[in-house]
């Protein structure tokens, strides 16, 4: 059975701090299963939302002792993880919406253990257009 931990980064323009993510981690032992994570706008202004999978190597890898055997190429599990939708176009004050995350099968290739991976939330406030 393969672990997959998935870890929640939270990146803004201008250190905006209005939007909540739940849950923050997801571990999972199988593979071909989708999970979900709401995301709110927690602010006063309406914003755009984009959702990415996103390798981050620790900087504690000296130390981990995960896969003696791995390549760090080998660790990055993004190509095997969809996000829909990758974009939260309009995302109003106190609404919430309905993230999914559907993980893969790993090649038969992949050692079995533990396997960590990162989704990124880039936040932008959207701007009102002069033409309105």
């Amino acid at each position: 059975m393969y672990k997959l931990l998935i870890l929640i980064l939270f990146f803004s323009h201008h250190s905006m701090a209005n939007m909540k993510i739940a849950p923050l981690r997801v571990i999972t032992a199988e593979a071909n299963t989708t999970q979900k994570f709401l995301v709110s706008n927690t602010g006063k202004k309406p914003i755009r939302v984009r959702i990415s999978p996103s390798f981050i190597a620790s900087p504690m890898a000296k130390y981990q002792t995960r896969h003696s055997s791995i390549s760090q190429k080998m660790e990055d599990l993004t190509p095997f993880l969809r996000v829909s939708p990758p974009v939260i176009s309009k995302l109003m004050p106190n609404e919430r919406k309905i993230v999914r995350l559907r993980i893969a099968d790993l090649p038969t290739n992949y050692e079995k253990g533990e396997y960590r991976t990162h989704l990124k939330f880039t936040q932008e406030v959207i701007k009102k257009s002069k033409f309105h």
